[in-house]
């Protein structure tokens, strides 16, 4: 059986729309936990109405505000084999489950997911259309743990883990924010395969009160807090030459992040008025200090596209010899 772990706050508007996606799935063995998180509208009364016409929906209420715990207490009550996650404004494909589920059974110890399209009431922001453009490319060449310490490279209402598979990551939440990014971080960690369905499965709405546009813990689109972390416990930065490419805005909040956790590097810059000079009690080098390296962490911390379209077959050659992690 699969079990649906949904978080609920003040969706009475598009609740109805999603509880009847999960209905008409073509895979009918599932069980929906979903959980209301101190909502103030008619989210609770409409998800009694659909429990009490629907036993395999079973609904709770939050006993501590917030996602983390919704979910903690959403996968407690849970008894499914296979996990999977819902968010409450959205709508599943109908055949979402199945197909999902089918290819955990050809790869069971892997964690399944799905092309996603963002529907919206208004017109939608060109940020979360690029963001389904980039999670979709990756579907399609299966190479989502290259572009990690970017952004979450997992929809995170499109996935789906046998339960012993999701415990052996530590469960559903690692109590850090954005807990979704978190849990792919985790997945990374634990040498977690992800396997795709070149279909879209999931229908992100975007809508003005969603939680990615309003929630703090979601506010800084950078993550460097979250991205440091993982950096430091998978990619060995303490024991190895790290280089730092980039010294505008991004840079400096990375190389702010890397001295606070006393990491040491090097600093490299293209802009030549920079070249020389001190920041942060850092001298920047110019890019003929990175010609010749090998077997060192290059960190790429620059935004523009330009430059990764410019600098492509360069930076392709770097990998070759060294470990190269791309932060934008």
């Amino acid at each position: 059986m699969i079990s649906i772990l949904m978080p609920v706050f003040n969706e009475e508007k598009h609740l109805k729309v999603c509880l009847d996606s999960i209905i008409m799935q073509s895979e009918k063995d599932w069980e929906l936990l979903a959980i209301d998180d101190f909502s103030t509208d008619r989210s609770w009364d409409i998800l009694m109405e659909y429990a009490t016409n629907d036993s395999r929906i079973r609904i709770f209420k939050n006993k501590t505000k917030g996602i983390i715990p919704a979910l903690e207490l959403a996968y407690a009550q849970s008894t499914g084999d296979k996990i999977s996650r819902m968010d409450a404004d959205d709508k599943m494909h109908a055949e979402k489950l199945e197909k999902l589920g089918g290819v955990l059974g050809l790869h069971p110890k892997a964690c399944a997911t799905a092309m996603v399209e963002y529907f919206s009431d208004v017109e939608l922001a060109d940020g979360f259309l690029r963001y389904a453009d980039w999670l979709n490319h990756m579907v399609l060449a299966e190479n989502h743990y290259e572009n990690i310490f970017k952004e979450c490279v997992v929809a995170s209402p499109c996935w789906m883990m046998y339960r012993e598979t999701l415990e052996s990551i530590g469960g559903i939440c690692g109590h850090l924010y954005p807990e979704d990014y978190d849990m792919v971080f985790r997945m990374y960690e634990h040498g977690v395969s992800i396997k795709s369905v070149s279909e879209v499965l999931h229908y992100w709405r975007d809508h003005g009160e969603r939680a990615s546009r309003n929630d703090p813990n979601y506010a800084q689109q950078d993550f460097v807090e979250l991205k440091m972390h993982y950096l430091l416990k998978t990619e060995g930065l303490t024991e190895s030459n790290v280089i730092l490419w980039g010294a505008g805005g991004a840079g400096k909040l990375w190389a702010k992040a890397l001295q606070k956790e006393e990491v040491k590097f090097s600093w490299l810059t293209e802009n030549i008025k920079k070249i020389g000079k001190d920041i942060y009690g850092q001298r920047l080098k110019g890019l003929d200090q990175i010609k010749e390296v090998k077997e060192n962490v290059i960190m790429l911390a620059i935004k523009a596209p330009s430059f990764y379209e410019e600098r492509g077959e360069f930076i392709e050659g770097l990998k070759r010899e060294n470990k190269v992690i791309f932060l934008y």
